[in-house]
């Protein structure tokens, strides 16, 4: 995996698809994708963790890494980066960020910034859903920002209603250009209400006939 910094919420499912185990593990993505993971067994993860003492994590530096420990004292368990995914949920054109696997069909249903929900299958049809289509594996690339982006999401900002679906989707791209290599818990300085407001109409005056 990458050093992005994610700016919004994902959420993940474990999923058996009528197995015994929940063997797979599924997840939304900022880069408009969701990813399904095959979990390894416990032995497997047990066997590949990295175990580290509780002297050597407090005396050397630990960038990036995530650890486990049931105390201060105690040893500190470094999991196996599953880093290659089982599989690529495409179809999306901007974040998904809910996934919820079907508890007995092989199916994964996502969904995200748009007003759909996409079912994904490894075969064109099932029992509940016939004659499915094959989804694209081209995605989306974020484009550089114009004026008209910013004025919609400022608009957004102060829940202006707005019926087209490009409305959400322009806002976390915005989101996205802005904030998607910042740490999200870093605290920054918010501008005024005033001030956004006074910028919202300064975009409005400049957008002419563009909406």
């Amino acid at each position: 995996m990458d050093d992005h910094v994610f700016t919004t919420f994902q959420n993940g499912a474990f999923g058996s698809f009528g197995l015994v185990n929940d063997e797979f593990y599924c997840a939304g993505s900022e880069d408009f994708r969701g990813y399904m993971w095959k979990v390894p067994s416990v032995d497997q993860l047990v066997n590949q963790r990295i175990e580290v003492s509780a002297e050597d994590w407090a005396s050397k530096s630990w960038p990036n890494v995530t650890a486990f420990t049931c105390g201060r004292g105690a040893p500190r368990y470094i999991p196996v980066d599953l880093s290659t995914p089982h599989c690529y949920l495409h179809g999306h054109r901007s974040i998904v960020n809910s996934v919820l696997c079907h508890p007995h069909l092989f199916h994964v249903m996502t969904c995200g910034i748009e007003d759909e929900i996409i079912l994904h299958s490894p075969t064109p049809t099932s029992p509940c859903a016939p004659n499915l289509q094959h989804t694209s594996t081209d995605v989306r690339v974020l484009e550089e920002g114009s004026h008209q982006d910013w004025a919609m999401y400022l608009r957004a900002l102060v829940a202006e209603r707005s019926e087209s679906e490009m409305t959400p989707i322009r806002m976390f791209d915005h989101i996205l250009r802005e904030e998607g290599n910042i740490d999200v818990f870093d605290q920054r300085q918010r501008a005024s209400e005033d001030s956004s407001t006074d910028e919202m109409e300064s975009m409005d005056e400049g957008d002419g006939d563009n909406d």
